[in-house]
């Protein structure tokens, strides 16, 4: 949200229970990593500010996140593999401190991932948003394991939308200035990008 510094998922709110290795089936589970996150234009006017992205481990991606070292040793204990975080550039600069990003974290097990979704849920909403920000959250009928909420102050909206799908783990996080960024059109984007990563 507006008083946080990167997505939920990088700010150590991913407490996550264990489980062992799912493989899966079918092409959509051997999609690299890389090729979990938005695209450009996959959100109507926002794309990638960098061409490659690799996956990151646990000590690299808690770096990049700015993990405490408490939760980053949950993180490893619990199950974490690998992940990826993407910064996004779109039509507007977004409030200092916070950016547009597409992240994917990848788990040893769908069960950890669920229940990363459903602590995220319990302990993050059970806080005020901040002040002067307003907040929405709400249902998506065709992606049902997500946590979806839309913030707004002045003329500032946050899409914020956590899934999970298999062992992986989702959230696309993003800011637009000015109405310019309808939640329909937000939601657009990201069916597409949940039917294109999908397990089957």
């Amino acid at each position: 949200m507006f008083s946080r510094v990167g997505p939920l998922l990088a700010v150590g709110l991913a407490l996550l229970t264990g489980g062992t290795l799912a493989t899966g089936a079918g092409a959509r589970s051997s999609l690299p990593l890389s090729e979990r996150v938005l695209s450009t234009n996959e959100i109507p006017d926002y794309a990638p500010t960098s061409s490659s992205l690799k996956p990151l481990s646990l000590s690299a991606y808690a770096k990049v996140a700015e993990i405490s070292p408490s939760l980053t040793a949950q993180l490893g204990k619990h199950g974490f593999r690998r992940a990826i975080q993407e910064q996004l550039k779109g039509p507007s600069a977004p409030p200092p401190g916070s950016e547009s990003s597409s992240s994917v974290t990848q788990f040893r097990s769908a069960k950890g991932a669920a229940s990363m979704l459903a602590l995220i849920t319990r302990d993050y909403y059970s806080h005020s948003p901040g002040e002067g920000i307003v907040l929405h959250r709400f249902r998506i009928s065709w992606l049902p394991v997500a946590t979806a909420a839309r913030y707004t102050r002045g003329n500032v909206t946050e899409y914020d939308v956590l899934f999970t799908d298999g062992p992986y783990a989702y959230e696309e996080d993003i800011f637009t200035l000015g109405g310019t960024l309808t939640q329909a059109k937000f939601l657009t984007g990201l069916h597409h990008l949940y039917e294109r990563v999908r397990e089957p």
